[in-house]
This record gives C-alpha cells, sequence and structure tokens, in this order.
C-alpha cells in the first residue's frame, strides 16, 4: 500500500516555505475563517489495490482514504464549560455561561439551539444519539435542574431528572446509565427504565464543587469513576438478571437490584483535576499547590482560589492508588493556573482550553 494522492483545502498558505507558529488550531484556516471558510481538511488517498498488503477487512476496497479536519462551530458568546460525542462521533454538544445548548454535526450543516436561560455547566449527549429519532441528551447548570430533552411529535420537550441540591457540575450517559454530581453527591439514573438507581455522597472533608469540580467517567458498561477533590472512588453499578424461559433473561424489579458497590476508594496526596480510564489503570491529572509560606508539601485541603501551583503532573495508577508512572508537563505559566483549569476529558488532557496533550495505551 503507497499514497496515491494528498490533498489540502482550506488551509492558510505562503508563496515560499513558512514555519508557522499557532496558539489553536483556528489560526491554520486560512483568513482565521473570516473569508467564509471555516474547515481546514488533510486527505491522503492509499492505493491498496495489493490484496495481500491490505489492512485486515479493507481487502475489498481499491483506495483508502484517510481525512483530518480542523473546523470551528461559531456557537456560544460567553465560556464553554463542557462537551459531549455521540458514540458514533457524528454529534458535539456544549453548553455555555451564556445560557444556551448546542449540538452540531460534524459532518453536515444541521445545528440545534437551545436557550435554557441560566449558566450551563454540564451535557451528555445520548450515546445513540445519531442513530436514534429521539435526539435526547442531558443537561444542567447553575440552578441546580437536570434537564432530560428528548424529541418528540410536537417538538423538544424537558424533562426535570433532578432539583434542589445545588448546582449540576458534571454529567456523564453511557448505554442506558446517566450520572450527574451536584454539591451533595454523585447519583444515577436508568434511561430505560425511568428510574433512579443510587446515589454516593460527597466525602464531608472534599472542597467544595465550586473550588474544585468533580469528575466522572464511565469506565465501561457497570464502572463508574469518581474523582472528588482528593478522593477517588469506583463504583459497579448493574441490574440483576435471572432466568426465564428458554433460556432467556428477565429483569427483576428495581428494587431487588444491586444498586451500587464501591469496589476501589483512596485519597490522593494532590487535587484531582482531572480522571479518566487508561486500560486496567487510571490516568490522573494532579494539581499540586504551593502553600503561601512556599512550602511544596500538601496539607490544606481547601484549594487557593488564586493560581499558585507546582507544575502539574500526570500519574498513572492502579486501582490501589500505587503509581506506575509520573510525568510533569511541559505547560508554559503553570504557576499561574487554577486547579479549575484543567481537565481530562476521554483520556485527553486539556490546559486552560488551549493545549492538548494525547495519551495512548502502547
Amino acid at each position: 500500500m503507497y499514497v496515491n494522492e494528498m490533498c489540502l483545502e482550506g488551509f492558510k498558505s505562503y508563496a515560499a516555505r513558512t514555519q508557522v507558529h499557532a496558539s489553536n488550531l483556528q489560526e491554520l484556516v486560512y483568513k482565521q475563517g473570516q473569508a467564509g471558510i471555516t474547515k481546514a481538511t488533510v486527505s491522503i488517498v492509499f492505493d491498496n489495490s495489493n490484496r495481500s498488503r491490505s489492512p485486515l477487512g479493507y481487502e475489498d476496497h481499491p483506495e483508502i482514504t484517510v481525512t483530518s479536519q480542523v473546523k470551528e462551530f461559531p456557537a456560544h458568546t460567553a465560556a464553554v464549560n463542557d462537551l459531549s460525542f455521540d458514540m458514533e462521533g457524528e454529534y458535539v454538544g456544549s453548553c455555555s455561561d451564556d445560557g444556551s445548548v448546542i449540538i452540531n454535526s460534524l459532518f453536515t450543516d444541521e445545528k440545534l439551539k437551545f436557550d435554557c436561560h441560566h449558566l450551563m455547566k454540564a451535557i451528555a449527549l445520548d450515546p445513540d444519539y445519531s442513530k436514534k429519532s429521539s435526539r435526547r441528551f442531558v443537561a444542567g447548570g447553575l440552578v441546580g435542574h437536570l434537564y432530560f430533552n428528548t424529541k418528540r411529535w410536537l417538538g423538544y420537550r424537558d424533562q426535570v431528572l433532578h432539583s434542589g441540591e445545588g448546582p449540576i457540575h458534571a454529567v456523564k450517559w453511557r448505554i442506558s446509565l446517566i450520572a450527574w454530581a451536584n454539591d451533595a453527591s454523585v447519583k444515577v439514573y436508568h434511561a430505560a427504565n425511568d428510574q433512579r438507581m443510587t446515589f454516593i455522597e460527597r466525602p464531608r472533608e472534599s472542597p467544595l464543587p465550586e473550588l474544585l469540580l468533580p469528575h466522572l467517567v464511565w469506565q465501561d458498561d457497570t464502572l463508574l469513576v469518581i474523582g472528588r477533590g482528593t478522593y477517588v472512588k469506583i463504583a459497579s453499578i448493574k441490574a440483576n438478571q435471572l432466568k426465564g424461559t428458554n433460556g432467556t433473561c428477565r429483569h427483576v424489579p428495581l428494587s431487588s437490584m444491586n444498586k451500587v458497590d464501591i469496589v476501589a476508594s483512596f485519597q490522593t496526596s494532590y487535587y484531582i483535576s482531572g480522571i479518566a480510564p487508561f486500560g486496567d489503570s487510571l490516568v490522573v491529572l494532579a494539581y499540586i499547590p504551593v502553600e503561601e509560606d512556599g512550602d511544596k508539601e500538601f496539607s490544606s485541603m481547601t484549594p487557593s482560589r488564586q493560581g499558585n501551583a507546582q507544575r502539574p503532573e500526570v500519574r498513572i495508577l492502579t486501582w490501589n492508588n500505587d503509581e506506575l508512572t509520573t510525568d510533569a508537563l511541559p505547560v508554559h505559566g503553570f504557576e499561574h493556573y487554577k486547579v479549575a483549569a484543567m481537565l481530562v476529558v476521554n483520556g485527553q488532557l486539556v490546559m486552560n482550553c488551549h493545549t492538548i496533550l494525547f495519551l495512548q495505551k502502547m
């Protein structure tokens, strides 16, 4: 297999060879999108006529095209607080301090906007958003309502799944399970059964969410990883099934479900700015503050509202808090970052919404 063709579209161009420094990907687009061009694309076409050397499953394709695209979605007028992708990677949802939720198709011009009239902090698309006509998503924000939005015959309808326990700080959706974090706890809802399943209380010693956001991520269909302050919990959440006729399975009543088992729990010596699965381990973005007297030993249970930190670190841990590896990140201006300025999204480390570092398991 060899390269037949390479095509570049929408990039800024120069008359002579030039080294380009871009602080964000949008700077690579021609005139930064101001000339009506809002995306830049690189496509490489490979000749795949030699079947003996074809990638597995692509033997019947004479050519294979690999495309990478930088695309801008003009959307919000204030800070973007959260992003969510569907399982197929065809749609992205965003929410913002401007009070809106926006869902964009990555490959068409389809765009939906929902005005919620208050600061929105978290969003999760139905993993099957692109496959189902119901176009479901959940979103929540500062007023403490978690909205479940579904497309009906007469338009979109909001249902309030939960309210009254402070702002919604995070929400994640896996298959039929929706988990969200507010000031008091983490709660789990079963969308297929329309039932709330369980809750996991916030550790009493953990900082207030307004200072240090909680982090949620599904490791698989039943394991929920929670990072909050300096605490990590892994909860196993699954429904019992009993054998029915002809060897089939039937669900037991919700009252008989195994609602939650905490299968791992530990406390770290740093603040958790982000957490994600990494194979059978966890990858954590560690925020390590410097005390006011210059002491670098971690002691305070309440992070400073002012940025004053050591260099952030990526740590890969076992479920028993055994460190497998630690790396300091070469991030400019790290000493001025607040703990909430860094996060992990699906294994990608995001610093101050500008630099993205990718982790890959080898």
